[in-house]
């Protein structure tokens, strides 16, 4: 019973351990606040174009019509060609309805 008790100890200790390294190994870097953050400019506004289309029935959507640039706050800007993967499968629902969709 003793023997059962003290690998129980052991069992219960070693586990405490792996926990207590699993927590430190989520801290920040540094132990700095947000010093995982990637350094850089941030992004000041994203936009699209066009910002809008009309699409007959069963005429399908062509998702590299679409153009997103994004303004950073450092004047720099990007632009990416909008593809598929990059719309959920939530929203791609909700575009196959008739309608006006924001």
């Amino acid at each position: 019973m003793k023997g059962k008790r003290v690998i129980l100890s052991l069992l219960l200790f070693l586990l405490s351990l792996a926990c207590a390294a699993g927590l430190v190994a989520c801290g920040e870097p540094g132990g700095e606040p947000g010093g995982d953050q990637p350094s850089g400019p941030a992004a000041a506004s994203i936009s699209i174009a066009p910002a809008d289309v009309t699409l007959t029935v069963g005429e399908e959507l062509d998702y590299a019509d679409f153009q997103i640039t994004v303004s950073y706050d450092d004047g720099t800007t990007g632009t990416v060609t909008l593809t598929a993967a990059m719309i959920s499968e939530e929203d791609k629902g909700k575009l196959s309805e008739v309608g006006e969709h924001e």
